[in-house]
């Protein structure tokens, strides 16, 4: 009878594709460290193309990736490509990338009188999407009392002091990239 010919064809299903970590959040730092989730589908992915604003930054062949030069402050958008040993190729959705490194701007001042202190002040940070935003200001009496937190950009307190003698008043802006900005005064509680 005739001869008989099989024909194996070999396929694989493209690689899921990556989720993003921490895309949206804020860094402090012009070279964030970027990484996402592996793809769980088809061939392990050989390797990964990193684009920040469209452009390619680099490749990877683990799950993190650090930009090669400073990005600017300000919001970038990212993703990452993984293909896999078949040459199929597959996008991740846009991520923000946030960048943050100023420290936001504060001012303080102290009125001592006996046991008593007035601290008041302003603190400032740029606003999205050109900077993180103040978060918090925290003022510590240096009396071993309670630090007080407000989120409130001015801010006038009244404290009496629980223990007299040289005490240093702190008080600490910080915006949602962690950024903090520091004023540390003395005053004499009597």
């Amino acid at each position: 009878v005739g001869a008989r010919s099989i024909e194996l064809v070999a396929f694989s299903l493209p690689p899921k594709p990556v989720r993003l970590i921490g895309a949206g959040s804020w860094r402090k730092t012009t070279l964030p460290p970027l990484s996402w989730w592996a793809s769980s589908q088809g061939w392990p992915s050989l390797g990964y193309r990193v684009y920040i604003d469209s452009a390619l930054a680099g490749t990877s062949t683990t799950t993190s990736f650090t930009p090669p030069s400073a990005l600017a402050e300000g919001t970038h958008k990212w993703r990452v490509e993984s293909f896999d040993r078949s040459g199929q190729v597959v996008s991740s959705s846009l991520g923000d990338l946030k960048v943050d490194t100023t420290v936001p701007k504060l001012s303080v001042k102290l009125r001592a009188l006996g046991r008593k202190v007035t601290v008041s002040g302003a603190a400032s940070d740029a606003k999205p999407p050109l900077g993180a935003g103040l978060t918090t200001i925290a003022v510590n009496f240096g009396d071993g009392s309670r630090s007080v937190v407000t989120r409130r950009a001015g801010f006038k307190l009244r404290h009496r002091f629980v223990r007299s003698g040289r005490l240093t008043v702190t008080v600490t802006a910080t915006d949602a990239a962690g950024n903090k900005a520091l004023f540390a005064g003395k005053v004499r509680a009597r």
